[in-house]
């Protein structure tokens, strides 16, 4: 680009022009990888967002297998005192029916007893209760063994209700534990069932805990090869900045030379001279060097690829900037990222802009001839170095430059 530029200005090349490197290949190459990195960077998004969504179902799961280990805890812990509760009734119901087995035994006696007394009336009949009363040496001994006749009658009686009337209520009581001991172990089979249940779901979570962690850690170490790679990609973008800014400097100082060398950049320069025959416009510079092209393409202050609506002609601090047409000064100032700023309008909707000027020669409302010098070449606004930032518009919408003049 130098050496056509350089050529089409009428300067002879400096030496080693052709060894120069050429900025805006070096612009390809950055808007090359600054699309990779752009894709290494949706990539690396891309797993943070997974990263952040297996980690959040696994603090789910975490929670879920908590909740279900706290669960199980209770329903241990309601399993432990059942069992002990079912423990405890057994050994009762035990007790119960050893009284009873002794209760029964003692009215087996009872009965035995009593009924060999009452064998012995049977077989010896009522003679025998009469031969001891009748036997008696006076009344009042026949009083006395009556009495005693009655209270052992009395006592056999007694005994043999009690008997009777403790084996009813240890029958009774027996018949109590053995329907709680039932009731027991019924609830106790319910909860070792349900305390089963929540072991198998409790290990299930845990088998789903330990996949969203292993998962989590297979995308953290990918998010981590991915944060390599971009940084790997930034470290040669920056590489790629240093190359374009130094072939820049470089390809600035051949002008330079080419310039003092045959008494170039005076204020009267009518710029390239080539005006294109269907919009009558030219290039507003001598001889410059394009370090950014128009359309989509890397941003070296923004550090991004994205619309760069006009074309950089890289040029010495203070180059004479011509009017690429004859028209009208339609704005002049300041405008945010442009710097110093010229706008000119030709007619028919088109209109041409000069940005990061250093000086600004005319004013608002200034009818201009094709070729005036309408400003200089500075680094106003955002930019990397000197240059002009030269757009053409049709209805303001920007349009390719280098379709529009000679």
């Amino acid at each position: 680009m130098l050496v056509a530029w350089l050529a089409l200005s009428g300067l002879p090349l400096p030496a080693r022009a052709a060894g120069i490197p050429d900025p805006a290949a070096i612009q390809r190459q950055m808007n090359a990888v600054q699309g990779q990195l752009r894709a290494s960077q949706a990539k690396a998004t891309q797993t943070r967002n997974q990263l952040a969504a297996t980690r959040s179902q696994a603090a789910s799961a975490q929670a879920k297998l908590n909740q279900l280990a706290a669960q199980l805890r209770s329903a241990q812990a309601e399993l432990a005192q059942r069992r002990q509760q079912l423990a405890r009734a057994q050994a009762r119901l035990r007790q119960l029916r050893q009284a009873l087995a002794a209760n029964q035994a003692r009215l087996v006696r009872q009965e035995q007893a009593l009924g060999a007394g009452l064998r012995m009336t049977y077989e010896n009949g009522v003679v025998s209760w009469l031969d001891v009363l009748l036997g008696a040496r006076d009344f009042y001994d026949f009083v006395t063994r009556l009495h005693e006749l009655m209270q052992i009658v009395q006592a056999n009686v007694r005994l043999l209700r009690q008997v009777q009337a403790e084996r009813r209520l240890v029958a009774a009581e027996t018949e109590a534990q053995q329907r709680q001991v039932a009731q027991v172990a019924s609830l106790t089979q319910q909860v070792a069932a349900a305390e089963q249940v929540l072991a198998t779901r409790t290990a299930q979570q845990r088998v789903v805990y330990a996949s969203y962690q292993q998962a989590a850690a297979r995308l953290q170490a990918a998010y981590d090869e991915q944060e390599k790679e971009s940084q790997a990609i930034q470290a040669q973008l920056a590489r790629l900045e240093r190359q374009y800014e130094a072939a820049r400097a470089a390809q600035l100082a051949a002008l330079r030379a080419a310039q003092s060398s045959h008494g170039a950049g005076g204020g009267g320069s009518s710029g390239s001279g080539a005006v294109n025959p269907r919009t009558g416009l030219a290039w507003p510079l001598a001889s410059f060097v394009v370090t950014r092209p128009f359309g989509q393409n890397y941003d070296p202050i923004l550090r991004q690829v994205q619309m760069h609506t006009g074309i950089d002609l890289a040029a010495p601090e203070g180059t004479p900037v011509h009017a690429a047409g004859a028209g009208v000064v339609f704005f002049t100032g300041w405008m945010n990222g442009y710097g110093n700023t010229v706008i000119l309008v030709h007619g028919n909707g088109l209109s041409t802009l000069y940005a990061h000027l250093s000086a600004i020669l005319v004013h608002q409302g200034d009818a201009v001839e094709a070729g005036q010098v309408i400003g200089r070449v500075g680094e106003t606004g955002w930019a990397t170095g000197p240059h002009l930032h030269f757009e053409v518009r049709v209805d303001g919408v920007p349009q390719d430059p280098t379709k529009y003049v000679g």
